[in-house]
């Protein structure tokens, strides 16, 4: 049996699959060091593949290949970071192919494929960390300028920033860009360096701006799959559901994270259907993504979410309707911590 054909193509597999990763690291993630480690790659394995292209590209029949047609592989991509694993996915199978062939025919490189297939293995896992969720979504205070007004927001956000694990400003639908712009950094200039995540609620266009950490959508905001489009790989996005069928097709789309709830009635959201702790463990069994529960939730009832499955909570009232802040929070943080 022929092997050049098998080479060729893998050869082939490799060199565009491995050019992909480079300029996703480099154009979109621009991290130098992940660049440099693709590159390295390219390097190390570029004799090898330059003698054996020489070998075996006389024998390379295109016209002929299934591979060709348009239809061959339909695997869909949801978003830039799903083009990214593919394609190191597709390097380390092409590695493995080459590594496999050349044991019957050209033994002496078969050990350049294997270790080019466990550096990919170890690259894979570097982008995978650096693109995971770190926002720490225990305690995650919602700041509703409409129960909290707009005139403190820098003064508020210093108070939340270092205790909070999540900020999310959440601003009145109708609030003019420039001003809910403006809101925006004042609050992104107050956690800065404190630890706490800042998420814009359903602004993709501030949430860029301003550099947050995340953006969170409702089921009537912008698509998931269309907010992904306009952010980088590093920010994280969150979903609001009610439904188990809604919270699986988030997970499916790419989501980083869910907004259950409402779990009991709220003040903030009277017109929001309650979903019960019975809706929760609903979700709960239809995900893997990280929980925060949202909806009249409070340090008396907090523990209680969190054993039906929630990984963190949200709360507005609780945090800001009586006494200090800074009070509340403490309190707030011994239910989800202890």
């Amino acid at each position: 049996m022929r092997t050049e054909r098998i080479i060729d193509v893998n050869l082939n597999r490799l060199s565009e699959a491995l050019k992909v990763a480079e300029d996703i690291c480099r154009l979109e993630l621009a991290d130098v060091a992940l660049v440099r480690r693709v590159r390295g790659l390219r390097g190390d394995l570029n004799p090898v593949a330059i003698a054996l292209r020489r070998r075996v590209v006389g024998y390379r029949d295109s016209r002929a290949d299934p591979g060709r047609e348009s239809g061959f592989d339909k695997t869909p991509r949801a978003d830039l970071r799903g083009v990214l694993f593919a394609n190191l996915k597709r390097a380390q199978e092409a590695c493995r192919v080459l590594e496999e062939v050349a044991k019957s025919e050209i033994r002496e490189v078969s050990p350049d494929f294997k270790r080019a297939r466990f550096a990919l293995y170890d690259l894979e896992l570097e982008i995978a960390v650096l693109l995971a969720l770190r926002l720490d979504l225990r305690l995650y205070v919602v700041l509703d300028t409409a129960t909290v007004g707009r005139r403190d927001l820098g003064r508020i956000a210093r108070e939340l920033a270092g205790r909070a694990g999540v900020v999310q400003l959440r601003e009145p639908k109708d609030l003019p860009t420039r001003e809910f712009l403006r809101d925006a950094r004042i609050v992104r200039a107050a956690l800065a360096g404190s630890g706490t995540g800042f998420i814009v609620n359903d602004r993709v266009d501030i949430a860029r701006t301003v550099e947050a950490d995340g953006v969170h959508l409702g089921q009537e905001d912008l698509s998931l799959k269309e907010a992904r489009k306009l952010l980088p790989l590093t920010t994280a996005i969150g979903v609001s559901v009610s439904t188990p069928t809604q919270a699986h097709q988030a997970e499916r789309e790419g989501a980083d994270y869910l907004g259950a709830g409402a779990v009991f009635a709220t003040p903030s959201k009277p017109e929001a259907r309650e979903i019960g702790i019975a809706g929760l463990r609903a979700i709960r069994k239809a995900t893997a993504l990280p929980i925060v529960a949202i909806g009249g939730i409070n340090a008396a009832n907090a523990r209680q979410v969190r054993r039906a499955g929630a990984d963190g909570i949200a709360v507005i009232s609780a945090v800001f309707a009586r006494g200090s802040i800074v009070n509340n929070l403490k309190g707030l943080a011994k239910s989800v911590t202890g």
